[in-house]
């Protein structure tokens, strides 16, 4: 479950039963990866890595939600895109 709005500087992301808060202040950039092929099988979905000046990281699918919202609920932190080969984590 992700709990995110634009206007607050805390997100929660986790189970129901055990939602961890994330403050937007502390990410150090988000990392966008996408896979590369000849026929897109994957219906656009990426693999959305955002990292913490701690050095933890949160991976979402953008299933849960388009990455331009998600940028834009993170007040445009800066991005890094990379094409793969091989869609993995």
């Amino acid at each position: 479950m992700l709990q995110i709005s634009q206007g607050l500087d805390t997100f929660y992301y986790g189970s129901k039963d055990d939602l961890q808060a994330f403050s937007k202040k502390e990410i150090v950039n988000v990392v966008v990866r996408q896979a590369l092929a000849r026929r897109d099988n994957n219906g656009g979905i990426s693999t959305i890595i955002i990292r913490f000046r701690n050095g933890s990281e949160l991976i979402l699918s953008s299933v849960m939600l388009a990455v331009p919202a998600l940028l834009e609920k993170l007040h445009e932190p800066p991005v890094v895109y990379e094409n793969v080969w091989f869609y993995a984590i």
